[in-house]
């Protein structure tokens, strides 16, 4: 994507609010008011421009915000951003089991403070180290060592969004609900800070082993339960003790799931977008086919490979891997969030399980090989038995990448475009595909 700034800048991005503490972050398809592009200068544009901060559509309607390619949020309530953030990376079912909770720790205000522990803790309280304090703080109200890890999470990524729960007198002076945030700090600033939030909650959920259990959560109901009681842990944390929290859940389900919230027409990428992940595909695999062993990496490829080692997510044989490769790209991309158990599951054929179970399968059965004329960029070719197995992504026709596979191998061959048969693995097995549902 190039880089415009043909659009007026608001105040609310203005270098004094969110400065560079928006690094990483892209702010698509937002209709914009007060000093124009043009008056800005060109120092400004270079920072805008080295942050990744994108301004173009000036006739939106509505927008997208998207955060580190993860973490997508749109409407134009509160509810709907958070919804739209949360199903980003779990299912509307687990969505509206969080928000039931949310709603009654922060009533969906982001820069939410405790407020029966705001008047005896303020002035002078540390939010960013004072570990000992039970005093909640954000969307789902973070105390103890949960807050300060979240403080100096948004301190150390996005700097510039701490003012918003640093100054409670301006943004919780009491209980107001999350609308009221965006009337006083501005939509793109409560979307950052929504993002962010959401950006961290994802990472506590995914990398605590009591909280996982989330993501296996089939029901509304059984969503707000685990929530509750695994994740808030309030005091009686029993379903039984807080039953308003299982039924808001089942209202907030009852009116998202089927509504059509919409990000902006001018061209806004969200979760699960095709060309964002061909995009992706650019940025990971080489262009071009290398005979065997090739185990050099895209420099892009190879940082998120690192990054999530690091968070503990699957990657196979160090990214060297096709599992890795396609469970990577898949959920990096925002293709599918929870492709292959959210990222923390295994190689093939646990895929192959995770598919059978969450996608649909292209294939007449699993023993008729695919009419290759139906595919389409983001279905996933596996197949697997005891002794091999395979999986690999078709992407369709992208400028500049030439094939219409893209395939790593284990410790063979980083992502490459390939050349794997698109009917038949060794032995004759038959190559089964799948597409994501919906």
């Amino acid at each position: 994507m190039k880089n415009r700034y043909t659009t007026p800048l608001s105040p609310k991005l203005a270098p004094n609010r969110l400065k560079t503490a928006l690094k990483r972050i892209s702010i698509i398809g937002i209709a914009l008011i007060s000093t124009p592009a043009s008056a800005l200068t060109e120092a400004q544009l270079d920072k805008y421009n080295r942050n990744g901060i994108y301004y173009y559509n000036p006739s939106a309607t509505s927008k997208c915000f998207n955060l580190d390619g993860k973490i997508t949020v749109y409407g134009e309530t509160a509810a709907e951003k958070i919804w739209t953030g949360l199903t980003s990376f779990m299912t509307e079912e687990q969505a509206a089991g969080v928000m039931g909770n949310m709603v009654h720790e922060s009533n969906l205000n982001p820069a939410q403070h405790e407020m029966s522990k705001l008047r005896k803790h303020q002035p002078g309280f540390d939010l960013y180290n004072d570990r000992s304090v039970s005093y909640g703080i954000g969307l789902i109200q973070w105390s103890f060592g949960r807050r300060t890890n979240f403080m100096n999470y948004l301190k150390s990524e996005y700097s510039d969004l701490t003012q918003y729960l640093d100054d409670y007198e301006t943004y919780s002076p009491s209980y107001h609900n999350g609308d009221w945030f965006i009337e006083q700090a501005g939509d793109n600033a409560a979307d950052a800070l929504i993002a962010a939030e959401l950006s961290y909650l994802k990472q506590e959920l995914q990398n605590h082993k009591s909280y996982a259990g989330i993501f296996d959560q089939t029901s509304v109901y059984d969503s707000a339960k685990y929530f509750l009681e695994h994740v808030e842990i309030p005091q009686n944390p029993t379903i039984e003790m807080h039953p308003e929290r299982a039924t808001d859940a089942q209202k907030y389900y009852d009116e998202l799931h089927s509504k059509n919230i919409t990000a902006s027409s001018g061209g806004c990428k969200t979760a699960g977008d095709v060309s964002t992940l061909q995009e992706y595909v650019l940025k990971y695999a080489w262009p071009d086919f290398h005979p065997a062993p090739y185990t050099e990496m895209m420099p892009d490829y190879a940082e998120v490979i690192k990054k999530r080692r690091s968070e503990g997510l699957y990657v196979g044989w160090g990214g060297i891997d096709c599992g890795g490769f396609v469970t990577t790209i898949i959920q990096e991309s925002g293709y599918d969030p929870n492709y292959n158990y959210s990222g923390k599951g295994g190689a093939v054929p646990d895929q192959l399980r995770w598919l059978r179970k969450n996608w649909t399968l292209l294939n007449t059965d699993e023993n008729t090989p695919i009419d290759t004329s139906i595919l389409q960029p983001g279905d996933v070719a596996i197949y697997s038995n005891s002794e091999t197995g395979h999986t690999f992504l078709y992407v369709g026709e992208i400028e500049g990448f030439h094939s219409d596979v893209a395939s790593a191998s284990f410790k063979e061959r980083s992502p490459m475009a390939g050349r794997p048969s698109l009917t038949h693995g060794p032995n004759h097995m038959i190559v089964l595909w799948f597409r994501k549902n919906g």
